[in-house]
């Protein structure tokens, strides 16, 4: 198996993100803990070795990835595309600046280059010839530490898509792609994903402010969080729900409330987090499915948890329906409203049902 993962967040000076190809910068305390949890990851993954460009994120996150139980090494050609001129600029400050170049590469990424810098066809023909003498070489399972832009290239044309997509592409800092060696080839098993299923508190919370999720919603989610938790503790032991992943998904199922069609904008923003489990949980929350219904599931416990609070109060379903029914004005939102209510009712009875006495 070969594991190529993106290192942790780094320190960005004065906090605000820029363009970092080759520009050294170490580690952040987020960036640190997300380096720990890849460690806890692979302590069950048979690794033997641990590679790693000559940047100072990526060698870190190696580093304490490894917790000196494998050996670490550096090896030339897995370095972050080149950035050129445009190393250490905001993104706002490279549009301003160079706004044609900026536009051509959107369109042709593969072989537009910032000025000075590397364009893309030249980053993956060097990184994959130093992925190739590393498998050739070590004949276990090994972890790469990798960068965003160089990863997503890789990525794509391992899995032959379309290379102008590349931004699209899901690469969390610190988010793990697990890949198989095939012969003299590798294939993609999963990308993207972060080491742990669900966030703890600290990450939903850095998640729902990167959003920019109203202070009201973030209270709202967490009053639905707290009674998801609470129908979870009340459930027989033989309905086997993840509780971890009812918690954070309910603290999360509104990060995109300001959005239209919020539960799929929240969904395909928790897909590009690295977190796909919490992502079809939030994606649920306005509607079940059948499978919801016939054993109670994830999804069951935190649509009907978020049916029972109005802003951070609990009330009871009833209440909850009918005060929403006011600002249905169309037939269209009445019938929506009419089908949660049902979809609601019917949770509610199979809940009641499993519970313990």
């Amino acid at each position: 198996m070969v594991y190529l993962v993106r290192h942790g967040e780094p320190e960005f000076t004065g906090g605000e993100r820029r363009c970092i190809g080759r520009t050294d910068l170490p580690l952040s305390e987020r960036g640190r803990r997300q380096a720990s949890d890849l460690a806890a990851y692979f302590s069950d993954k048979n690794i033997t070795s641990v590679y790693h460009s000559y940047l100072a994120r990526a060698k870190e996150t190696a580093q304490v990835l490894s917790g000196a139980k494998y050996p670490v090494i550096q090896a030339d050609g897995l370095e972050e595309i080149a950035m050129g001129e445009w190393e250490g600029l905001t993104f706002g400050e490279i549009r301003e600046k160079y706004p044609e170049i900026y536009e051509r590469r959107g369109t042709d990424i593969m072989r537009i280059a910032p000025p000075g810098g590397e364009n893309f066809t030249e980053a993956l023909s060097r990184f994959s010839c130093a992925v190739k003498r590393i498998i050739n070489e070590d004949k276990g399972n090994v972890v790469i530490v990798g960068h965003a832009g160089i990863n997503k290239v890789f990525l794509c044309g391992t899995l032959g898509l379309n290379y102008n997509e590349m931004t699209e592409m899901a690469q969390p800092y610190g988010c793990v792609n697990t890949l198989a060696q095939e012969g003299s080839g590798i294939s993609v098993e999963s990308y993207g994903r972060m080491p742990l299923d669900t966030p703890d508190d600290a990450e939903c919370s850095y998640l729902l402010k990167q959003y920019k999720t109203p202070d009201k919603v973030v209270a709202h989610c967490m009053a639905v969080s707290r009674k998801a938790a609470e129908i979870a503790e009340s459930l027989k032991m033989n309905c086997r729900i993840d509780k971890e992943l009812i918690r954070a998904a309910a603290l999360l199922h509104d990060i995109a409330r300001t959005e239209e069609n919020h539960d799929e904008a929240g969904f395909n923003y928790l897909l590009k987090c690295g977190y796909p489990r919490v992502a079809n949980v939030v994606r649920s929350h306005h509607k079940l499915s059948p499978e919801d219904f016939e054993a109670i599931t994830e999804n069951t416990v935190v649509f009907y948890a978020d049916k029972l609070i109005h802003g951070t109060k609990e009330v009871a379903l009833e209440e909850r329906f009918l005060k929403s029914r006011e600002k249905c004005l169309t037939p269209e939102a009445r019938a929506s409203h009419k089908f949660q209510y049902d979809q609601a009712r019917k949770a509610r009875d199979l809940i009641v049902l499993h519970q313990t006495q």
